[in-house]
């Protein structure tokens, strides 16, 4: 698990999150509960690959949510789709 920040597009909003999963397609993230996200919503993440404090804007990845689960304490986990090309251009640059 690492942590990361959701950007919720249509709340224009950074959101405190955690992943449990990553693939080259997706990733399932844990999100703290403050607003809810539905299926279809766009988003952007950035997983904080390494131990630094600031995550660089440049370093997000836009994806949608395709299926909310819910956690404990509130929590929601996220089932994320990546738009293929931009996780290609991010990964290779965190690499």
């Amino acid at each position: 698990n690492r942590p990361c920040k959701v950007f919720h597009r249509s709340t224009r909003r950074y959101l405190c999150a955690e992943t449990v999963d990553v693939s080259a397609g997706g990733a399932l993230v844990r999100v703290e509960p403050t607003r809810p996200i539905a299926v279809g919503d766009e988003i952007s993440l950035v997983v904080a690959w390494n131990d630094e404090v600031l995550l660089a804007a440049d370093a997000q990845v836009p994806g949608k949510v395709i299926r909310v689960l819910e956690g404990e304490n509130g929590m929601q986990i996220l089932a994320c789709e990546f738009k293929t090309a931009a996780l290609a251009v991010t990964m290779a640059a965190a690499a």
